[in-house]
């Protein structure tokens, strides 16, 4: 998680507490709302990022007005497996987007940590959008 503009509170809570996260969300709930102390709780400013483990739970808030460029990545080894995956649900509309990614969408010729690390650039290098808020 990049943050490019803004700040964002991020709670995050480790593989081992899956079941427990897992009946939370199932009743709509927060792990902060039902009391379960996060593992890690920090905020998240401009310029900074934050690499969310495989299999962590997390939730973020954002502050203010922000703007936060996100990636996921999948292992070499685990490509045919996604592949698969979206494979065998080809109407569900939550994978258009890997579908588009493993078709081989994007930028042509570009890889896809080029694509980011240019977007990257040309938002941190601007100025933030001005509200209309006194500072």
């Amino acid at each position: 998680l990049c943050q490019v503009v803004g700040d964002k509170w991020v709670r995050m809570w480790p593989p081992a507490k899956h079941e427990m996260m897992l009946e939370v969300s199932r009743r709509g709930a927060t792990g902060a709302d039902c009391g379960i102390a996060p593992a890690y709780a920090d905020t998240l400013r401009r310029g900074e990022a934050l690499c969310i483990p495989s299999g962590w739970w997390h939730e973020v808030d954002t502050l203010a007005d922000a703007v936060s460029i996100t990636w996921n990545f999948v292992l070499a080894g685990q490509g045919s497996d996604l592949a698969a995956f979206v494979a065998a649900s080809p109407d569900d509309p939550k994978l258009a987007v890997l579908r588009t990614s493993l078709a081989g969408g994007g930028f042509p010729g570009v890889d896809a940590s080029t694509q980011v690390a240019a977007v990257m650039a040309a938002l941190s290098a601007s100025e933030p959008i001005a509200t209309g808020a006194a500072p």
